[in-house]
């Protein structure tokens, strides 16, 4: 009867622990002479680790969680200072691990936007390079562009050249016309 009124409990619990939306398992096992129930957590998300350094109060390394956007990284890092350039980075992109965030002091944006576009080789950047300056590789206009700028946003970095044949319209006869003026 013991055995019995524990099993009904542990349904019951069970069942509201279901019914709360909670992570929680409960798994119940029995022998012949105890009874055994154990609780285990399940891992909601799983956390990432992302720097930002630039113009924030506590630049270093902060664990968020899988799916968080950068404006919550620069609130961990105590916000923004004074002097930063609130349009040296897209705030509500996804971060990604090891993902190194720079923000950019009022002065230096401009500068560190044409360094990091065009490189000394004359190249474009297609992981930095703003709508402007994508389009002017051969057979980039304004809706590839802002399909490249989308990709970066929500996949990050293209880690090769070649990878720009992901986007939509952009097949071995459009690449192999801009591979020369581009880099990663």
């Amino acid at each position: 009867m013991r055995k019995l009124k524990t099993l009904i409990f542990v349904a019951a619990m069970g069942f509201i622990l279901m019914a709360c939306n909670k992570s929680e398992t409960v798994v119940t096992t029995f022998s012949e002479n105890e009874e055994k129930v154990e609780t285990k957590q399940e891992e909601k998300t799983s956390n990432i680790y992302v720097q930002i350094d630039g113009a924030v109060k506590k630049p270093g390394i902060y664990e968020v969680a899988k799916g968080s956007r950068v404006f919550q990284v620069v609130e961990l890092a105590g916000g923004l200072k004074k002097n930063a350039s609130t349009s040296s980075v897209n705030q509500a992109a996804r971060v990604k691990d090891e993902q190194q965030i720079y923000i950019a002091t009022v002065g230096e944006e401009k500068a560190a936007l044409e360094q990091s576009t065009k490189e000394e080789s004359g190249k474009v950047n297609i992981n930095l390079a703003d709508r402007e300056a994508l389009m002017t590789i051969p057979g980039i206009g304004e809706s590839k562009a802002d399909a490249i700028i989308n990709y970066r946003e929500e996949n990050g970095s293209f880690h090769s050249i070649e990878d720009l044949m992901k986007i939509s319209g952009i097949k071995e006869g459009v690449f192999s016309k801009m591979k020369d003026l581009i880099t990663v």
